[in-house]
């Protein structure tokens, strides 16, 4: 499989930025969080930064999620470094059950990111149909 047919959604808070109620303009961001996923947008995965900011807030109205919180973020990515591809926005819940999701919080460092590169070393094994 070629990594540009590949698409990874990466969560925003706790994994790229630190958890908290701030905007994005005054979160701090987990830099090696940031160097590990422009490196995978660098090898040609496709980046989709998949956020519920937000969502609680404008009660699940997504044009107004969208108008708020796309470019509030996208400036944040910017301004640190972030590559990506599109943003997109998820409800917000208390557990998300996925079979293809890994189980990551950057705060606690490079031991969390062991799940992740196990994750892509079986995606490069991936056989898409044409």
């Amino acid at each position: 499989m070629r990594n540009d047919q590949c698409v990874i959604a990466v969560d925003v808070d706790g994994v790229l930025a630190q958890e908290s109620d701030k905007p994005y303009s005054d979160k701090d961001p987990y830099p090696d969080a940031i160097k590990r996923i422009s490196n995978l947008y660098d090898q040609g995965y496709i980046i989709v930064l998949y956020t519920a900011r937000y969502m609680l807030r404008f009660n699940g109205n997504l044009e107004k999620v969208r108008r708020v919180c796309g470019p509030e973020l996208a400036e944040w990515a910017k301004r640190h470094g972030l590559k990506y591809h599109a943003i997109e926005h998820k409800i917000s819940a208390d557990l998300y059950i996925d079979d293809r999701a890994v189980r990551l919080e950057s705060k606690f460092g490079e031991h969390d990111w062991i799940g992740v590169d196990e994750q892509l070393k079986l995606l490069k094994d991936k056989v898409i149909p044409e």
